[in-house]
């Protein structure tokens, strides 16, 4: 397939993509072999990486959405251009590496800037959750005492006296035999 023949909703320019968004400290990559275990991936990727700068975090998910991509984050935004020069198309498990600067600051990041904010679920996330007539059922439910018994179940007392015998007529059959 050539790039000619690729809608041009789905061409990946890494130059461009790594011109158009602002330099930050966290890099993206794509074009990763899904092949490679995730432990494996995060290794290699640190070694490689490392070479560059300080790497805080490296992210690799393995969810079909997230597969062949990753995300490295340096301490600094210059730690991060050189990483990002460096390696643009290096050979990477038999595969050239497309780097470009993250959208969007990496958790690692906010939470040592002291702006971390916790996200709501996503929407595919709540739209599992049950409708609020079904929670306000639930919670009248349990509301309800009486709807839950709080004594337990009177124990049969002859099952308890036979099993006593029963064992103790073993132990007897028991002297039996060995005699």
């Amino acid at each position: 397939m050539t790039e000619d023949s690729v809608p041009p909703t789905k061409r990946i320019r890494p130059a461009d993509a790594a011109i158009s968004t602002p330099p930050n400290e966290t890099l993206y990559l794509n074009n990763l072999n899904d092949k490679i275990k995730k432990p494996d991936l995060k290794i290699a990727l640190y070694m490689l990486f490392s070479t560059y700068g300080q790497v805080i975090s490296i992210i690799a998910l393995k969810t079909p959405k997230m597969r062949g991509q990753a995300h490295v984050v340096f301490n600094s935004t210059a730690e991060a251009t050189a990483a990002l020069k460096a390696l643009q198309g290096f050979e990477f498990f038999d595969k050239p590496i497309h780097i470009a600067y993250a959208k969007s600051k990496s958790d690692a990041i906010a939470k040592r800037d002291g702006t971390f904010k916790l996200r709501l679920p996503s929407s595919s996330t709540t739209s599992s959750l049950p409708p609020a007539s079904v929670n306000a059922a639930i919670a009248a439910f349990d509301a309800d005492d009486s709807a839950v018994p709080t004594t337990k179940r009177k124990r049969e007392e002859e099952g308890a006296v036979a099993y006593a015998n029963d064992s103790s007529n073993d132990e007897d059959d028991n002297d039996e035999d060995d005699n």
